[in-house]
């Protein structure tokens, strides 16, 4: 449900339904879905330009997928985080949690992986190691970054059978 109510604005009635989630998920003791609930209302309060109570939301779902030892959760709760600690300039923890899920990825070969998202994390991990670096003047380990990320989205590139054509867009080849 929740990325209907993303692409939609957050309508009315949003945050409740997420919260509830939440609390439902407590109490069954769903620590999986909590996450999930959790890093939803941390993307929730990012997009209302609420980044304090994100960053609440987001750093729980990161700790207790931590806590879980569940290396696609913390993937794809960490992708979540990204965004909110660019918003408020956190440079420093960003690339924190940019290289840990990038160490974490590569130890468990998982570099390839979407983590359930629509997007592979490890490029976009990188991208926003990179990004981090670069504005803390970080340059040479920037590149690094760069370099690693590029290097894994070329290889999913090759595994989907995705070609770039020449207005940007992406056909998948049969």
């Amino acid at each position: 449900m929740y990325p209907a109510m993303m692409f939609l604005g957050q309508p009315e009635g949003s945050l409740e339904v997420l919260k509830q989630g939440a609390r439902l998920s407590e109490e069954l003791g769903d620590q999986r879905s909590l996450v999930t609930f959790y890093s939803n209302l941390a993307l929730h309060y990012h997009q209302k330009g609420e980044p304090l109570p994100g960053l609440e939301y987001g750093e729980k779902a990161y700790a207790t997928a931590e806590n879980m030892d569940d290396v696609q959760l913390v993937a794809a709760t960490s992708f979540d985080l990204y965004n909110v600690y660019n918003n408020l300039s956190e440079y420093t923890k960003l690339v924190s949690i940019c290289t840990h899920v990038t160490d974490l990825l590569e130890k468990n070969k998982m570099e390839t992986d979407f983590c359930g998202r629509p997007l592979a994390i490890y490029p976009v991990t990188c991208a926003y190691g990179a990004y981090g670096l670069g504005c803390l003047g970080d340059f040479e380990n920037s590149k690094i970054f760069i370099e690693k990320g590029l290097q894994v989205a070329k290889t999913i590139q090759g595994l989907l059978g995705v070609d770039a054509t020449m207005n940007g867009r992406a056909t998948h080849r049969l």
